[in-house]
């Protein structure tokens, strides 16, 4: 990984949604490791440090809330946590709580360009053109 560059670790199943996401995140000059299960990331934070963990919840393996509390065990620190998921807000924040986390997207709710622009903003990548590479239905 460059050190000019931020790190993001993107653990997501869904496989087009992650290869959207991190063909975007790279487009926007960040560096970036997508994973599909919550086993695997977790080896990923053990060999690398990132900038941002981009997180689903609904995960095969080891879900979401078990890579945040396997996270919390072992003194794994990232900086910024952004949580992606099918689950209600309300589900979420319940079982979210004492987690520092910077925004929860409801994948329903969002365009993945949203949660790549939020992105952007967080970490200072470049600006998308507007060029739509792919989105969900809200």
């Amino acid at each position: 990984m460059k050190a000019n560059r931020s790190n993001i670790l993107v653990i997501e199943d869904e496989y087009a949604i992650r290869r959207i996401l991190e063909h975007a995140l790279k487009k926007a000059g960040f560096e970036v490791v997508a994973v599909e299960n919550g086993r695997l990331g977790v080896e990923k934070m053990r060999e690398g440090a990132f900038d941002m963990l981009l997180l689903d919840l609904m995960l095969p393996q080891m879900d979401g809330f078990e890579v945040l509390r396997v996270m919390g065990e072992e003194g794994i620190s990232i900086p910024k946590i952004l949580i992606i998921t099918n689950l209600s807000e309300d589900e979420v924040m319940g079982r979210l709580t004492g987690k520092v986390v910077s925004g929860v997207f409801i994948k329903a709710d969002y365009d993945l360009m949203e949660i790549v622009d939020f992105i952007i903003e967080q970490l200072g990548g470049k600006k998308r053109s507007g060029k739509r590479l792919g989105h969900n239905a809200r």
